[in-house]
Protein backbone atom coordinates (compact mmCIF):
# COMPACT_ATOMS: atom_id res chain seq x y z
CA UNK A 1 0.00 0.00 0.00
CA UNK A 2 1.41 3.39 -0.86
CA UNK A 3 2.39 5.83 2.42
CA UNK A 4 0.76 8.93 2.33
CA UNK A 5 2.42 12.14 2.93
CA UNK A 6 -0.88 13.72 4.40
CA UNK A 7 -3.94 11.89 5.53
CA UNK A 8 -5.82 14.46 7.22
CA UNK A 9 -9.95 15.02 7.67
CA UNK A 10 -10.24 19.01 6.79
CA UNK A 11 -12.57 21.61 7.37
CA UNK A 12 -13.42 24.17 4.73
CA UNK A 13 -13.36 27.24 6.25
CA UNK A 14 -13.93 29.72 3.17
CA UNK A 15 -14.77 29.67 -0.42
CA UNK A 16 -13.49 31.75 -2.77
CA UNK A 17 -15.11 31.86 -6.41
CA UNK A 18 -13.12 34.97 -7.67
CA UNK A 19 -9.74 33.29 -8.57
CA UNK A 20 -8.40 33.46 -12.06
CA UNK A 21 -9.85 30.28 -14.04
CA UNK A 22 -13.66 29.89 -14.54
CA UNK A 23 -15.50 26.95 -12.39
CA UNK A 24 -12.69 26.17 -9.79
CA UNK A 25 -12.54 27.98 -6.25
CA UNK A 26 -10.05 28.43 -3.90
CA UNK A 27 -10.97 27.05 -0.59
CA UNK A 28 -9.52 27.68 3.06
CA UNK A 29 -9.62 24.93 5.28
CA UNK A 30 -7.83 23.31 8.44
CA UNK A 31 -7.29 19.94 9.46
CA UNK A 32 -9.56 18.71 12.90
CA UNK A 33 -6.42 18.60 14.84
CA UNK A 34 -5.55 22.60 14.04
CA UNK A 35 -2.07 21.58 12.72
CA UNK A 36 -2.71 22.01 9.17
CA UNK A 37 -4.05 25.15 7.50
CA UNK A 38 -4.62 24.48 3.62
CA UNK A 39 -5.54 26.77 0.44
CA UNK A 40 -6.33 24.97 -2.50
CA UNK A 41 -8.08 25.56 -5.80
CA UNK A 42 -10.88 23.08 -6.35
CA UNK A 43 -12.98 22.23 -9.41
CA UNK A 44 -15.87 23.26 -7.66
CA UNK A 45 -18.57 22.69 -10.76
CA UNK A 46 -17.29 19.13 -10.42
CA UNK A 47 -17.15 18.61 -6.64
CA UNK A 48 -18.85 20.90 -5.13
CA UNK A 49 -17.95 22.06 -1.46
CA UNK A 50 -19.50 23.87 1.69
CA UNK A 51 -17.89 25.98 4.18
CA UNK A 52 -17.94 23.81 7.61
CA UNK A 53 -18.22 20.47 5.85
CA UNK A 54 -15.34 17.55 6.22
CA UNK A 55 -13.68 16.37 3.70
CA UNK A 56 -10.58 13.59 4.10
CA UNK A 57 -7.68 14.85 2.02
CA UNK A 58 -4.79 12.47 0.65
CA UNK A 59 -1.36 13.62 -0.77
CA UNK A 60 0.52 10.87 -1.95
CA UNK A 61 3.72 10.49 -4.18
CA UNK A 62 1.67 8.09 -6.81
CA UNK A 63 -1.73 6.88 -7.73
CA UNK A 64 -0.26 3.29 -7.87
CA UNK A 65 -1.55 1.27 -4.71
CA UNK A 66 1.74 -0.62 -4.21
CA UNK A 67 3.58 2.60 -3.73
CA UNK A 68 5.34 2.11 -6.89
CA UNK A 69 5.96 5.39 -9.53
CA UNK A 70 3.39 5.77 -12.35
CA UNK A 71 5.24 4.50 -15.47
CA UNK A 72 2.85 5.67 -17.94
CA UNK A 73 -0.87 6.22 -19.13
CA UNK A 74 -3.16 3.49 -18.25
CA UNK A 75 -6.99 3.75 -19.46
CA UNK A 76 -9.24 4.68 -16.80
CA UNK A 77 -10.71 0.83 -15.22
CA UNK A 78 -7.74 -1.02 -16.49
CA UNK A 79 -5.83 -0.57 -13.79
CA UNK A 80 -6.28 -0.40 -9.91
CA UNK A 81 -5.42 2.60 -8.42
CA UNK A 82 -5.58 4.99 -5.35
CA UNK A 83 -7.81 7.48 -7.02
CA UNK A 84 -10.42 4.14 -7.52
CA UNK A 85 -10.66 5.18 -3.35
CA UNK A 86 -11.69 9.21 -3.32
CA UNK A 87 -14.75 11.05 -5.38
CA UNK A 88 -12.61 13.81 -6.97
CA UNK A 89 -8.83 13.22 -7.46
CA UNK A 90 -6.37 15.94 -8.32
CA UNK A 91 -3.13 14.75 -9.68
CA UNK A 92 0.47 16.76 -10.48
CA UNK A 93 2.73 18.80 -8.24
CA UNK A 94 2.39 20.80 -4.96
CA UNK A 95 3.12 24.44 -6.28
CA UNK A 96 3.70 26.15 -3.02
CA UNK A 97 4.23 24.21 0.69
CA UNK A 98 5.59 26.09 3.56
CA UNK A 99 5.99 25.09 7.59
CA UNK A 100 6.04 27.91 9.79
CA UNK A 101 7.11 27.39 13.34
CA UNK A 102 5.17 28.57 16.21
CA UNK A 103 6.10 28.61 19.35
CA UNK A 104 3.87 25.41 20.48
CA UNK A 105 5.31 23.26 17.86
CA UNK A 106 4.98 23.42 14.06
CA UNK A 107 1.87 24.63 11.58
CA UNK A 108 2.05 23.61 8.32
Amino acid sequence: MADFLFDEIIKVLKIDSQVVYDKVSRINAESEDGDSILELDVHTELYPMLPGEKYRMVISRTLNVDGSAVAGYFPEGKQKSLADKFEYVMHGLLYKMSEVKEKDGWRR
